[in-house]
């Protein structure tokens, strides 16, 4: 591979979402395979990763100038970057960023693929942004969804039928491991874990890890599992930032919940955060790929997944490792459930996750994508990896 080959990836923003973080991770990845990559936001954000390792591998951070309501600003500083640059793919995720350089990739005759990442039907409120994104990817010669849930869902929605016609990819976001995670790490941690389900009044870790923002879910869970959170047998850390913070602090002030819930506020230290806990609840509602689920399994962590955002069955039918629900939550019975894991099953459908979700596998699928994007075949392609 030859650095001649320059990639765009462009986002609306570096925000601390696992869209975010998953590109970065793409873009290290390419950059290591010899590739010219540029990782580039519309606009900046007060919040947002801090992603100076990522240039230290040698991906061309940019930030555009101006604050997000400076469209026509940044549509003509996006132009004059791609013609002074000329790349040889542009991969998107995020409505602005998808339309803008769809209209820049059209007039640069630049190979260019859109990533849905969230069913766009449940995510918009507004029926006219609906109708606009189902409206612009009919324009789209090539489409990647981050899971097969999430064009399952789009196929339902009005003008999803229309996707026959097109190039439709399914690629998983990519996630790295810690190498202490390993086999001996995950048998001793589950054979500990085990004994401890299985004694009375043993602490249990539990963990939630999540932007604090509609939708996710946790003030609804938080409220739910009040009564059993006041169990001295239980301690939940809470990491995360967002416009809710503050109700998350008040409500756990209000309930009297402070000494078995404790809010951390953000972290990005994976390793910190899972290996020390025991299980992690994930209550989010609407998710195209939950990042954090499956980033707490490959560390070791047990996870009780909201069955609206799972997609646990396009990796395994079934583990002992993760539960989905139905909400409300029941905490008793599915810790109990827990219990009855058989540990060396769990250590292996670990270990089959973690190569499934590897970054050198992402980015060895994305690369057979992004070539099949730049080849004049008109045939549709479905990739399951």
């Amino acid at each position: 591979m030859t650095s001649e080959k320059s990639i765009f990836i462009v986002v609306n923003s570096f925000g601390r979402g696992g869209a975010e973080m998953s590109l970065a991770v793409l873009a290290r990845m390419l950059s290591e395979k010899g590739y010219k990559v540029s990782y580039i936001a519309l606009w900046e954000e007060e919040s947002a990763y801090d992603f100076l390792w990522l240039k230290q591998a040698g991906v061309d951070v940019v930030v555009l100038k101006g604050n997000k309501r400076m469209f026509f600003s940044k549509a003509k500083q996006m132009f004059k970057l791609c013609k002074a640059q000329q790349p040889f793919f542009v991969y998107t995720a995020m409505l602005k960023s998808d339309f803008l350089m769809s209209i820049i990739c059209v007039l640069l005759s630049i190979p260019h693929l859109v990533s849905v990442r969230i069913n766009p039907a449940q995510f918009y409120n507004s029926n006219l942004k609906k109708l606009f994104f189902a409206s612009f990817l009919l324009t789209k010669k090539n489409i990647l969804f981050i899971s097969k849930k999430a064009i399952e869902e789009y196929r339902l929605t009005f003008l999803g039928s229309f996707f026959r016609k097109k190039k439709i990819y399914i690629l998983h976001n990519p996630i790295e491991t810690d190498l202490n995670v390993n086999s001996a790490f995950l048998t001793t941690k589950f054979t500990e874990l085990k004994r401890r389900l299985l004694t009375k009044n043993e602490l249990i870790n539990m963990v939630m890890v999540s932007r604090i923002v509609e939708g996710k879910g946790i003030l609804e869970t938080l409220n739910t599992i009040k009564g059993e959170l006041r169990n001295s047998r239980f301690h939940l850390k809470i990491f995360g930032v967002g416009p809710l913070a503050k109700d998350v602090t008040d409500f756990i002030e209000m309930e009297g919940l402070s000494d078995n819930v404790t809010y951390k506020g953000f972290n990005s230290d994976k390793f910190e955060i899972f290996s020390l806990s025991d299980i992690l609840i994930f209550s989010s509602e609407n998710e195209g790929f939950g990042r954090v689920p499956f980033e707490s399994m490959i560390y070791g962590c047990l996870v009780l997944c909201n069955k609206k955002a799972s997609i646990l069955n396009e990796f395994f039918d079934e583990t002992d490792c993760w539960q989905d629900y139905d909400f409300p939550l029941e905490l008793y019975n599915r810790i109990a459930k827990f219990g009855e894991m058989n540990i060396s099953e769990s250590v292996k459908d670990v270990i089959v996750l973690q190569n499934l979700l590897s970054p050198e596998l992402h980015v060895n699928n994305f690369i057979k994508i992004m070539l099949s994007c730049t080849n004049e075949s008109n045939n549709a392609i479905s990739n399951r990896y």
